[in-house]
C-alpha cells in the first residue's frame, strides 16, 4: 500500500492450498509435507 496506494487482500491461505492439494483438488500432494514444515518454522497462515 505505502508504495503504490493500493491495498492488497489475499484470497487464499497456505491452508486453502493444502487443503485443496491433500483432498486432490489441485495436483502436488507431494509437497504439502515441505508447506507444513514451512508454517511450522515461519508461522504463515
Amino acid at each position: 500500500f505505502d508504495e503504490f496506494g493500493v491495498k492488497v487482500y489475499s484470497i487464499v491461505t497456505i491452508n486453502d492450498i493444502i487443503d485443496a492439494l491433500e483432498n486432490g483438488i489441485i495436483p502436488g500432494k507431494e509437497y504439502v509435507p515441505a508447506m507444513k514444515e514451512y508454517r511450522e518454522k515461519y508461522g504463515a497462515l
